[in-house]
């Protein structure tokens, strides 16, 4: 960078005209001039006189980029004053602490542990809420991923806690202490007080009272200037506030999507009519609130500003859009039938035949029907919804009955089919049967209750 370019930047932040800054140099207003063009390169002793003006060396004012001095001196500038008013903080806590006499010393530690009995008791109160808030919002998760999820959540929201009471815990100190005290030095004075009320005293005498000023501490009331310390935890504060909102952006992001999922799907139960309409209702009111945070959470991450204006009464409607949708599926589902006997045409029979053995058990023989039958083998029939499928697994000596729901999209038809239907059924109802002969029934049996 040459001198001319500085020259000319440096003058121009300091509101100075090519005359004034002639003025102050000594010099005409052309030579300032040339100066500025580079047609001429002031002397040394001018040279001089601008460092000393500006407050640069030699160097930044002929080689470096003016901007970029004057970018690093602020800061340096700024955490020299982050500095200075730790220290005089510490140094002012110290005072007033050795200015305090013991009975005041205690009361003012007994405030500040007040103060944070106060947060913790807030905080906690707040974290037991928000924890059962996010347990019913994301209750779709795994145990694994919930708890993994609930700890990164519970991490952040401790640290958010600790640096929100530190700063009102000194924020609170400065304004009940520091910005309110006078220290007065303990000294003796020659003062005296005269007692006009005193009889039988010589004209040219006075009594004298003799007093002592002590240490303590008055109150008075200055301006409250505010410390770049609690500042610059304030702004710490909303940089994790910003990070954290940009999570919950990217959740809001997933959520939009799925919402607009879901909206394409609710088509599919539109023979459900006041149903589906109130189905619809709600997920486009779902719909329009995710975007509405979404917005939020932008505005607050890039402008670090949210402007209200009609975002309150959009959200309002949207509310009643939700307990109107909420009312049509209520309505509607008045009209549907509960499904959860396994005589309805909604559930099938599958069987599978097994060769019988002497050490069998049976899992989960409490939930069984036994059938003595002449069939020597072991039957085993059940009963149970569409949605479902049995499966016999046979580990060792023990006979597993399990049910597995059949592939996503046959279940997801299924349900479909059902709802449009009207009917809400139990897919989880089914009854197991065991044919087989009444020895074999008894060997079962009595293999059941060894084994337990």
């Amino acid at each position: 960078m040459k001198l001319s370019d500085n020259l000319k930047k440096i003058r121009k932040e300091h509101n100075l005209s090519q005359e004034q800054l002639a003025e102050q140099l000594g010099v005409s207003r052309q030579s300032v001039s040339k100066w500025e063009s580079g047609l001429a390169y002031p002397e040394m002793d001018k040279m001089i006189q601008l460092c000393q003006l500006f407050h640069l060396n030699i160097d930044e004012l002929l080689n470096q980029d003016i901007n970029e001095v004057n970018s690093k001196q602020k800061a340096s500038n700024h955490v020299n004053q982050y500095i200075s008013d730790i220290l005089d903080y510490i140094t002012k806590t110290i005072n007033i602490f050795s200015a305090m006499n013991f009975k005041e010393t205690i009361k003012c530690i007994m405030e500040q542990l007040g103060i944070i009995g106060f947060m913790f008791i807030i905080f906690m109160i707040v974290g037991i809420v928000g924890s059962e808030v996010i347990k019913k919002l994301f209750s779709f998760l795994s145990v694994y991923h919930y708890l993994s999820f609930s700890a990164i959540l519970e991490a952040i929201y401790i640290l958010i806690c600790f640096i929100i009471g530190v700063i009102l815990l000194l924020h609170i100190f400065k304004i009940r202490y520091l910005n309110y005290f006078e220290y007065i030095k303990e000294n003796k004075t020659n003062d005296f007080i005269e007692n006009d009320n005193v009889e039988n005293l010589d004209e040219n005498k006075t009594r004298k009272k003799w007093f002592r000023k002590k240490e303590h501490i008055i109150i008075r009331d200055p301006e409250n200037s505010e410390y770049h310390l609690v500042s610059g935890l304030i702004k710490v504060l909303f940089i994790m506030l910003r990070v954290i909102a940009g999570e919950f952006s990217i959740l809001l992001c997933f959520t939009f999507v799925l919402l607009i999922v879901l909206i394409v799907l609710s088509f599919l139960v539109a023979k459900t009519g006041i149903v589906f309409i109130g189905i619809l209702l709600l997920l486009l009111s779902l719909l329009g609130i995710n975007f509405i945070l979404l917005f939020i959470f932008y505005q607050f991450i890039a402008t670090k500003d949210i402007k209200s204006n009609k975002l309150a009464l959009s959200f309002i409607i949207l509310l009643i859009a939700i307990g109107i949708g909420i009312g049509f599926v209520s309505v509607g589902l008045t009209h549907f039938k509960i499904v959860n006997t396994i005589e309805s045409d909604n559930y099938i029979t599958e069987e599978v035949s097994i060769q019988m053995r002497d050490d069998f058990i049976l899992h989960n023989a409490l939930q069984i029907k036994y059938v003595e039958s002449d069939n020597e083998d072991i039957k085993i029939v059940s009963k149970h919804s569409s949605y479902q499928h049995m499966d016999v697994k046979i580990l060792e000596n023990t006979i597993d009955i399990v049910f597995t729901k059949t592939n996503l999209l046959d279940a997801f038809r299924i349900v479909v089919q059902d709802f449009n239907q009207q009917e809400i059924v139990d897919y989880y109802v089914n009854e197991i049967y065991i044919y087989t002969t009444k020895e074999n029934i008894q060997k079962l049996k009595t293999n059941e209750t060894m084994e337990s």
